[in-house]
């Protein structure tokens, strides 16, 4: 089961995926001027454009073509939408506790991942520079890097 953690700053973010006792890392910049990230993630190069200011969405590109698209849905609590091109993939969920937050991961009915903040929760702050962590499972090499390159969309 690959494991992540993903470290962000004002600049850029890394993220650094666990899995068979090996580490690959992902390396992110975010230029200051726009809201865009570029990921470096072994030898491909991402793009991911942002925009809204209450409810967000994301474009993921590679090499110039749409690969991934993220939509944030209102409500009482965060959900967003991961589409491959023209079809929803997954919903990440936020799940809040008392002393906790998480987002499940689901395809379908089925969980196949969860994102924990890094740090101390504190309800409604927001959890910029601190990071993420957690796993996914079950996931094809497409679906994984869709899933990995949204949490960087949604988490930097």
């Amino acid at each position: 089961m690959p494991r992540f953690r993903l470290y962000s700053s004002l600049t850029g973010a890394k993220m650094i995926i666990e899995r068979d006792g090996k580490e690959e890392v992902i390396d992110i910049e975010r230029p200051f001027w726009e809201d865009v990230l570029l990921a470096k993630w072994i030898n491909e190069r991402y793009k991911i454009v942002r925009s809204g200011l209450l409810l967000r969405s994301a474009k993921i590109f590679l090499k110039g073509e749409l690969i991934g698209r993220i939509k944030e849905v209102f409500g009482f609590t965060t959900s967003i939408s991961v589409f491959s091109k023209s079809d929803k993939v997954f919903d990440i969920v936020e799940r809040d506790y008392l002393l906790k937050q998480e987002f499940i991961v689901k395809k379908g009915d089925r969980v196949v991942g969860v994102i924990r903040p890094i740090g101390v929760y504190v309800p409604l702050l927001s959890n910029i520079g601190k990071g993420f962590s957690g796993e996914f499972y079950g996931l094809s090499p497409s679906e994984e890097k869709l899933l990995v390159l949204s949490i960087i969309a949604l988490g930097v």
